[in-house]
């Protein structure tokens, strides 16, 4: 009778203990998992967020290096339609680069919403490769802002030292403020 009450008893820890399990352990366990999963995910929107962040830094970074550029290229542009300004600015730096000048033309160009209204020149120059490319280098640093379109070089016939260059110069004016 003593083994059959100490089995019975060891019955009731068993099923006391599994009880206890049902009813405390295991709905801890399954909110400790539910608690890491959402953890999990916390620590995911956190790296998202960081990323962000770090997205944003770089574009605010890039948008003071273009906010400086364009600080930077601001006196460049010219106030008004100034073709005569334009046309002489060709000209020295094409002189002080010792090329010629065989045909400079401005062209109309219709205005467009931009902040900016383009001043084309139609050009034709010849002399050496070296003094040409020198030439486009002094217009693109020089005191107007200047761009190339449809440049094209070709070798002249008669002397080979020497080449042809076409296309078009656009110094830009900005509009003013309404």
């Amino acid at each position: 009778m003593v083994l059959k009450r100490e089995l019975v008893g060891y019955a009731l820890v068993v099923v006391l203990v599994a009880a206890g399990w049902l009813l405390i352990a295991k709905p801890e366990q399954e909110r400790a998992t539910r608690l890491s999963r959402e953890l999990s995910a916390i620590e995911e929107r956190a790296e998202e967020v960081d990323r962000t962040v770090a997205l944003l830094e770089a574009t605010k970074r890039e948008m003071a290096r273009i906010r400086e550029t364009a600080a930077a290229l601001k006196p460049r542009l010219l106030k008004e339609r100034d073709v005569p300004r334009v046309l002489a600015e060709v000209s020295k730096e094409a002189r002080e680069s010792d090329i010629r000048i065989l045909s400079m033309r401005p062209l109309e160009e219709k205005a467009k919403g931009d902040p900016y209204q383009r001043l084309p020149v139609e050009l034709e120059l010849q002399g050496p490769y070296l003094k040409v490319g020198r030439f486009l280098e002094m217009l693109a640093n020089g005191p107007l802002l200047f761009t190339f379109e449809n440049l094209s070089l070709k070798r002249d016939g008669k002397d080979a030292s020497s080449i042809t260059l076409k296309g078009i110069v656009v110094a830009y004016i900005q509009r003013r403020e309404r």
